[in-house]
């Protein structure tokens, strides 16, 4: 397999090769995509992709990037969910510049 038939969204369907398209994986979260630049226009597309699917295309030579979540977007299932009650409650304190002030007071201080 040299080259992948896909559609850029200015140019419409072309053919891409091994250096022209490679494989994005994230090593925290499941899940695949695929990025190309057009020759043709120089736009970037990044899409997701089925696993099985990529692993054709690492078997095939397609280059195959690694990347991690930064380390602040790690989930931590020990926190509660943010509720509606939260969200309003926080707007409702920000709104206010005496309740933000008193906030921020404690983080300042």
């Amino acid at each position: 397999m040299g080259t992948v038939r896909i559609d850029c969204d200015v140019c419409g369907e072309m053919l891409v090769t091994k250096e022209q398209i490679s494989v994005i994986r994230c090593e925290q979260v499941e899940g695949d995509a695929y990025r190309f630049e057009c020759s043709d226009c120089n736009s970037v597309h990044v899409r997701p992709m089925e696993t099985f699917h990529a692993n054709v295309l690492i078997d095939a030579g397609f280059p195959l990037h690694l990347w991690s979540l930064p380390a602040s977007e790690e989930i931590d299932g020990s926190l509660p969910a943010i509720t509606n009650e939260d969200i309003t409650a926080f707007s409702r304190d920000i709104a206010s510049d005496e309740k933000l002030a008193e906030l921020l007071s404690d983080r300042l201080s």
